[in-house]
């Protein structure tokens, strides 16, 4: 592995750290009751909203550089795809740079953070050149991320009044091919199976539907308070959806973690991409996963070509005999 390679892993991972710290004190501990949220809040509240904020602030940097440094990655991976790709990353860097200092994000730099976004992903994932499992679950993932980000661009259009039409279609179109790419995240898995690992992977997936089937209201809240999921699909779909996604991120934990760190991540972006840090939580995370298939990629054919090699010289060495 190359130095920006093991620069990319270490920022993931503490980008990740981050976001744990974000999601447990803000996402889920502040939201857990009005005690919490309300007026006249304790110290301890307050430290904790504090923290939280903190934990995503500096997240918001660590993403910045840690797209940055998995452009120079890929650049160096060579091959038009790949530059290209490193090239958008590095512009999509720029913009949400600019609209940080902005304070806010405009509709007409949001229209053209995802009109980056899609490209650098479309690019990222027709670079994956040879066909795999991986490839297959990386392009899933770039399909899901292309329809959340041409939803966004559809909204701002609207908003601009460019575009008079629904773009609720879209968005339901684009949570519909994000629980399919949660199930075929499962492509990723090394084989063989860990059992264990594929029943602790099941039980979070099983949580969901049982608690949607006891609270219903309290799982589509969180579900869009946390992640950005409308719950507007059959619940079963959602809780197969988590147990496979559960599933792959223990077995990758084991043995390829920055693949695993990469689906966290995405996990944690969730769908709320028009907000600037989980865009960059969900960017760093696909860009994180592109990273690790390509290099996986371009391994496995350079190991193809190398014993294509040794063969060839084997069999020039055998005596010829008459």
């Amino acid at each position: 592995m190359k130095a920006p390679s093991i620069a990319a892993s270490s920022l993931g991972s503490l980008l990740l750290a981050c976001a744990v710290v974000e999601f447990g004190l803000l996402r889920l501990l502040i939201r857990s009751g009005p005690a919490l949220a309300g007026e006249g809040r304790s110290t301890a509240a307050d430290l904790v909203v504090l923290f939280g904020h903190t934990a995503m602030n500096f997240g918001v940097g660590v993403a910045l550089v840690c797209l940055a440094v998995v452009s120079r990655a890929l650049f160096g991976l060579g091959g038009p795809a790949w530059r290209a790709s490193a090239g958008l990353v590095a512009l999509l860097v720029a913009l949400l740079s600019v609209a940080l200092l902005r304070g806010a994000t405009s509709p007409q730099m949001l229209a053209l953070t995802a009109g980056v976004s899609i490209a650098a992903i479309i690019t990222a994932t027709v670079g994956a050149g040879v066909a795999s499992r991986h490839t297959a679950a990386l392009a899933l993932f770039g399909v899901a991320y292309s329809l959340i980000f041409a939803h966004l661009l559809a909204q701002a259009l609207t908003g601009q009044g460019v575009l008079t039409v629904s773009t609720l279609p879209a968005f339901y179109a684009s949570e519909a091919v994000v629980v399919l790419a949660a199930v075929g995240s499962l492509l990723l898995v090394p084989k063989p199976w860990s059992p264990a690992r594929a029943l602790a992977g099941a039980l979070p997936g099983v949580v969901l539907v049982a608690g949607h089937a006891a609270i219903p209201w309290l799982v589509a809240t969180l579900g869009v308070w946390n992640f950005g999921v409308s719950m507007s699909l059959p619940t079963l779909a959602y809780g197969v959806a988590v147990a496979c996604f559960t599933t792959t991120a223990l077995h990758l934990w084991g043995r390829a973690r920055p693949a695993a760190i990469a689906l966290l991540l995405i996990a944690l972006g969730g769908m709320k991409l028009d907000l600037v840090y989980f865009h960059l939580l969900g960017m760093s995370g696909f860009m994180l996963l592109t990273l690790w298939v390509a290099e996986g990629q371009i391994g496995a054919v350079r190991a193809r070509a190398s014993a294509g090699q040794q063969r060839n010289a084997t069999v020039s060495q055998q005596p010829i005999s008459v």
